[in-house]
Order: C-alpha cells, then sequence, then structure tokens
C-alpha cells in the first residue's frame, strides 16, 4: 500500500502495473485517495472495478475523459446499483 502511494507521487507511471500484480495486498481505499489526489484516473478506474465499486468506476470515467474506456465503461454500466449514476453516465 505505502509503496503504491510513493509510486503516486513519484513514479506515476508504475502505478497502473503496481496495483494490477499486489492487487489483493493493497488497501484500495488508500491507493483510490492517493491516485485521485495526484489525479491518475486510470488506476483509480481500475482499482475501483477491481473492487467491485462500479459506481465509483463509472462516476469517474465520466467526470474524467483521460480515464473513459468504451469497454470498461460497458461492463462497469451494467453492474451500476444507482440509478442517477447510470442515467448521468448515459446522458
Amino acid at each position: 500500500t505505502e509503496l503504491a502511494i510513493l509510486y503516486t507521487k513519484h513514479v506515476p507511471e508504475k502505478v497502473m502495473e503496481h496495483c494490477k500484480v499486489f492487487f489483493s495486498k493493497l488497501n484500495v481505499s488508500k491507493v483510490v485517495r492517493s491516485c485521485e489526489r495526484a489525479r491518475l484516473w486510470s488506476p483509480a478506474v481500475y482499482l475501483y472495478m477491481a473492487d467491485k465499486q462500479f459506481d465509483n468506476s463509472v462516476k469517474v470515467m465520466t467526470e474524467h475523459a483521460s480515464a473513459f474506456d468504451n469497454d470498461l465503461f460497458l461492463d462497469s454500466i451494467m453492474k451500476v446499483r444507482n440509478g442517477e449514476i447510470m442515467y448521468k453516465a448515459v446522458n
């Protein structure tokens, strides 16, 4: 967890790889907060999706165009629980 946070601050290009390799050992909420502070939206979306927080992943993808990936969006929009987020994302 701490290494991922340090990567977000100092070596942002390694964050995604680190998250994919060590996801099961990460404290997801701490790493996501750090990614959002560093404006690393793609790793944040990946962590939200891996942690099954589909509402948050759709929200980040709709608010930040750099994090949008059509395949991830379609996968996660079907699993969103909050109808309001779904309607905002589609419109």
